[in-house]
């Protein structure tokens, strides 16, 4: 590919971020011009047209949900096909506490 003398061969290209880092848990999918962000703690949707929209200003996935959920099943079938692991809920959680370990000293 870098020569120029071959072809990607696949379809789409896949992101898993199951965890909390500089965004929240998430995956994605990016199928020719579109790209879809399925957000795990509420399933919210976010489908753009990167062709007509880099800075992905303008969500699709209210007035293209068929294309959203094509994407989304794709995505969900990659993630089973890998094997990806999924968040689940921390039953230990105390949101009283979320913000103590911004006050633990640095060493």
């Amino acid at each position: 590919l870098l020569k120029q003398t071959g072809t990607l061969e696949r379809d789409a290209i896949y992101w898993h971020y199951p965890h909390y880092h500089h965004s929240s848990p998430a995956g994605a999918i990016r199928e020719g011009d579109y790209k879809l962000i399925e957000f795990f703690e509420d399933g919210q949707l976010e489908l753009y047209d990167l062709k007509r929209d880099i800075s992905e200003k303008n969500n699709l996935a209210g007035t293209m949900p068929a294309k959203a959920a094509d994407l989304q099943q794709k995505l969900a079938k990659w993630r089973q096909s890998v094997g990806a692991k999924m968040p689940i809920p921390n039953p230990d959680y105390d949101p009283a506490r979320a913000n103590e370990w911004a006050r633990r000293p640095r060493r």
